[in-house]
């Protein structure tokens, strides 16, 4: 009988194991079906802007729209719901931006327009020291992503033991990977996380002058002013007023033509023009599947492709 009772008490302890881990996992599939919810709703009305607008501004119903993507339910349970939201981690809490993030007001660092000034501009922004190290860093980000004309000391990487990859990168993470960059993520990893917030690596290369913040525009407008030769005094702060002040950009054909320019400013717009639109295409989507009462949640994080009508990079967590 004692054999017997440790033997069924053996089972049921595996039984009643079983059974938590079978409503676990059911839980967690549902959680994530809510995400995928999030995530279908979050591109049929990134989807549906495009056939009502020829340009996209931080207005438009995939931006921010807390009505729309803050509690989406499937049913009258109120403890399961989706929630579309541009920082995950802010879910909940006031600051949270309920919606979508337009991938391309961000730098593109695999594309040619973001040149080494671009670069520079960045690093310089981000807190990296200025001087011969910024320069040194602009030129290791364009040899990895495969530039012909990248100095040949800049994709030497014998001693980290693998080889310059030479070619696009494929998510923001693999940065940590190019030298120089590396040791900034070790040694300061606020400024390497910082770094990584401004970039992309989705869409052709230009930013939307119309959703990209004040941060990204001063780093361009930067840019431009060291690219000028000689690099003209110019107050950045001053200009990017300017902008802003003129509003939305419906069309490019006439962007300087808003804007009481001096001889020079006129220069460094014309060169901010060759590297801004006013429609993206390219958005990410972060959409999280929520069963409160047990405080599990699923993620869904992509980014959307709406010329192309597909998702182009995706992680589940």
């Amino acid at each position: 009988m004692v054999i017997l009772s440790i033997l069924a008490l053996g089972v049921g302890h595996r039984v009643s194991i079983a059974l938590r881990l079978s409503r676990y996992q059911k839980d967690s599939l549902k959680a994530l079906c809510l995400a995928k919810v999030g995530l279908n709703l979050a591109i049929e009305e990134i989807d549906k802007n495009k056939d009502l607008s020829s340009y996209d501004v931080l207005k438009d119903n995939w931006a921010d729209n807390k009505e729309k993507f803050e509690k989406i339910m499937l049913n009258e349970n109120k403890n399961e719901f989706a929630i579309v939201s541009y920082n995950v981690g802010e879910v909940g809490k006031e600051e949270a931006k309920y919606g979508v993030l337009d991938e391309e007001s961000k730098i593109n660092i695999n594309i040619n327009t973001a040149s080494p000034y671009v670069f520079r501009a960045l690093l310089e922004s981000c807190g990296v020291v200025a001087g011969d190290s910024v320069d040194t860093l602009a030129n290791n980000i364009c040899a990895w992503r495969g530039d012909s004309n990248a100095p040949e000391e800049a994709k030497d990487y014998k001693n980290l033991g693998y080889e310059c990859k030479g070619k696009s990168l494929v998510n923001n993470e693999e940065l940590g990977l190019i030298k120089g960059i590396k040791e900034i993520e070790e040694i300061t990893p606020d400024i390497y996380n910082k770094i990584k917030g401004l970039i992309t690596v989705h869409g052709d290369g230009l930013v939307n002058i119309n959703t990209v913040n004040d941060e990204v525009l001063k780093i361009l407008l930067n840019a431009c002013v060291k690219e000028l030769n000689p690099s003209p005094e110019i107050n950045s702060d001053s200009l990017l007023k300017k902008i802003r002040e003129a509003g939305v950009f419906k069309k490019l054909d006439d962007f300087k033509n808003v804007f009481d320019l001096n001889e020079k400013e006129v220069e460094v717009i014309d060169k901010l023009q060759k590297l801004i639109k006013v429609r993206s295409n390219c958005f990410r989507i972060i959409s999280v599947g929520k069963i409160a009462n047990i405080g599990l949640e699923r993620v869904i994080e992509c980014v959307y492709d709406r010329n192309a009508k597909k998702v182009i990079w995706q992680h589940e967590r």
